[in-house]
């Protein structure tokens, strides 16, 4: 019986570094920018799984009373300070008394209306309309847009006056980019154009009261990974190798376009003579480098205001959040919440904020 545990436990214990030293690596991921090196940020992807694996692991040697289980738990220390990124518990925050310093905003990446994608549906558009009115934010930002004009979507969100559009024109007549919507005066506006992809951020100066406010609605590179398509491919031997390298190629080279997007959004930001408010979807999980740069000393509205485990896009495992609404110091967080509404593949953040005094 000895015998057998020592071959057994030989492989559990080189599995415990593995899992410990993988997660390790994603620690790492925050601090490493992939331009430089890319492989950490592959871990950091993986943060939940990786932190699961290991308590597993942890309580599989406590069971058995082995000391191995320290390689674990030592790896797992560290992620102390990286779960309050994917759950909290905040007591129900009050309303703010003066609501002409209220804001309450929107980001909300809405799949092409569900009109010309794969989901195509024609109550899709309908249905978000309605959701829009229903929650009534004061500011909307809207990534993955896609319409044959914008006079159309002014008249289905007639009730913000002012918009800012950064489109691209597609081969199939469309426009596709995002949108601001605002219920007040847009003083001024800009964008960024990045090379080589459709992805975008664009900021708009809007002025409520006394007070100016620059909102950057952001979509960073996506990794247009199939999910569906991939788990099929890896199935079937002579389609795995190249699968995989198509796979890694794809997610090496959005780590290193956001790494890219970010750094010159972020730049912008560090001249902006307004407080700022981030929305978008980054394409990227709070345990990494496009998280750490974009929020800077901002606060993450859900760590403020959240509750629970949150995730903002339909996935395969919880927690999955990559829609994010940031805001400087110079706003309290008062209500953050994700609506799982079906209309996309991504869910909206919704987020009410007050100016300081």
């Amino acid at each position: 019986m000895k015998a057998l545990w020592h071959i057994v436990s030989l492989p559990l214990k080189i599995l415990s570094v593995l899992m410990a030293v993988a997660l390790l690596l994603s620690y790492l991921s925050i601090y490493i920018n992939p331009e430089k090196i890319w492989i950490p940020a592959f871990f950091g992807l993986f943060f939940l799984p990786l932190f699961l694996l290991n308590i597993l692991i942890s309580v599989a040697w406590l069971i058995v009373k082995h000391k191995a289980a320290w390689i674990s738990i030592c790896g797992l220390i560290p992620s102390l300070f990286y779960l309050p990124l994917f759950i909290q518990i905040h007591f129900d925050n009050p309303a703010p008394t003066d609501t002409s310093r209220r804001i309450k905003i929107m980001s909300y990446n809405v799949h092409l209306f569900g009109l010309l994608g794969k989901e195509k549906s024609m109550t899709t558009l309908p249905g978000i309309i309605d959701f829009v009115e229903k929650e009534n934010p004061d500011v909307v930002c809207f990534q993955e847009i896609s319409t044959f004009d914008t006079a159309s979507v002014n008249r289905a969100f007639r009730q913000y006056p002012y918009h800012h559009y950064h489109l691209s024109f597609r081969k199939n007549g469309t426009f596709f980019g995002t949108v601001t919507l605002s219920r007040y005066p847009i003083a001024e506006s800009g964008e960024f154009t990045f090379p080589n992809t459709d992805n975008r951020c664009s900021f708009a100066d809007i002025v409520i009261g006394q007070e100016t406010i620059r909102v950057y609605n952001t979509h960073l590179q996506s990794v247009h990974i199939n999910l569906e398509k991939t788990a099929l491919r890896l199935q079937q031997e002579e389609l795995r190798n190249d699968e995989l390298r198509d796979v890694s190629g794809r997610l090496k080279s959005g780590f290193i376009k956001r790494a890219q997007q970010v750094n010159q959004i972020t730049r912008h930001m560090d001249a902006s003579p307004f407080p700022i408010i981030v929305c978008g979807d980054f394409n990227d999980t709070p345990v990494s480098y496009t998280y750490r740069k974009m929020k800077g000393e901002r606060n993450d509205c859900f760590t403020k205001a959240g509750n629970g485990v949150i995730s903002t896009y339909k996935s395969f495992w919880p927690a999955f959040r990559i829609d994010y609404i940031f805001s400087d110091k110079q706003f309290d967080v008062a209500c953050y919440k994700v609506e799982k509404v079906t209309f996309s593949d991504h869910y909206p953040v919704i987020v009410e904020l007050r100016v300081k005094n």
